[in-house]
């Protein structure tokens, strides 16, 4: 069976106001444009989520939320805040195998590393960005030389 693995980086955050700490951050108007942006095509696409995981900050939860898409299930996940490659191919894994397509909105560098780590893999992946990666097997068997990139997204190319 295939499994349908959609990765993405938070939108653009803001940096209006220096003291306050990292991880409550609010989006800019540039991030909620590029979230509304991304969520239009995401729902456009054939396929639906069966499980969001989504990392704790503020700037995910108000990318999530300005997505607008639909997962039959979804969590914020505080080890997904800066996460490292490795601790999104532990979440990658750790997916049941009734879950057809897991979403995971998360940071750099931990994106950049993961998708980097792909063949033919983009080395730079900007805010609002999303890869939709796709094998056959199961979850817990994902590994890097089984993984295709099926799509790759970036808000300034649905303008």
């Amino acid at each position: 069976m295939t499994k349908r693995f959609v990765l993405m980086r938070h939108a653009k955050s803001s940096w209006s106001t220096l003291d306050i700490d990292d991880h409550e951050r609010p989006l800019n108007m540039r991030g909620r444009l590029a979230s509304a942006l991304m969520g239009a095509w995401l729902r456009e696409q054939p396929w639906s989520i069966d499980l969001a995981l989504i990392s704790t900050s503020v700037r995910t939860k108000e990318t999530w939320r300005l997505l607008s898409v639909v997962a039959s299930t979804s969590a914020f996940r505080p080890n997904l805040y800066h996460a490292a490659s490795e601790v999104l191919w532990s979440a990658v894994r750790a997916a049941p195998d009734s879950v057809e397509t897991l979403f995971v909105l998360a940071h750099n560098p931990g994106i950049e590393a993961f998708l980097g780590g792909l063949p033919r893999g983009p080395r730079r992946v900007p805010t609002a960005a999303l890869a939709v990666i796709e094998w056959s097997g199961e979850w817990a068997d994902a590994r890097p030389d089984l993984a295709n990139i099926v799509a790759y997204e970036e808000p300034k190319g649905l303008v």
